[in-house]
């Protein structure tokens, strides 16, 4: 993965999938946007980056939020916005949906947890929480993506006895 686009996008629609037409909106949180309901506004609070990985890729360690939001006039307003926030939370933990179509490129969630938030301190008849979780990206092309077919048997020998000349040297180390 090259583009954190590419995560957001997946994000979206891998909510969007889940929460079908119940929610009106589910989008990347901006600070200036209007407060729909019910919504779902994704951002991310952390992100930092290791050194690069042994595949040449660098690792991203990113920590995540989802902003449930539903009007105070939501019937049992206080009850749904918690089944909100676990619906989502049952996507993270779920391994089909948790990876957002990026396996390979994105770990699995890890500290999933939810709690009140503050979604925007001047309005008034908003029911806000935030379920936040911890998840690694792999940015950048892997030096071991290449074309051709994978070895599926691994050979070793001991110098001077390698190459052709001495093929049945080889021991199987791997298959």
């Amino acid at each position: 993965m090259n583009n954190l686009s590419i995560l957001h996008s997946q994000m979206l629609a891998t909510l969007g999938q889940h929460f079908d037409k119940k929610i009106d909106r589910i989008q990347v949180y901006s600070p200036s946007q209007s407060i729909e309901s019910p919504a779902i506004y994704l951002g991310s609070h952390e992100l930092t980056i290791e050194k690069q990985q042994w595949d040449g890729r660098h690792l991203l360690h990113s920590e995540w939020f989802a902003l449930c939001v539903l009007s105070i006039q939501t019937p049992n307003v206080d009850i749904e916005i918690r089944q909100f926030a676990t619906e989502i939370m049952l996507v993270l933990n779920n391994h089909d949906k948790n990876r957002w179509s990026l396996a390979g490129q994105v770990s699995e969630p890890k500290t999933i947890q939810s709690r009140p938030a503050i979604f925007n301190p001047d309005a008034d008849g908003y029911e806000a929480w935030e379920v936040s979780w911890q998840q690694s990206l792999y940015i950048g092309d892997s030096i071991w993506l290449d074309e051709g077919t994978p070895p599926t048997t691994v050979l070793c020998s001991d110098a001077p006895e390698i190459g052709i000349p001495h093929k049945d040297d080889y021991r199987v180390v791997s298959r």
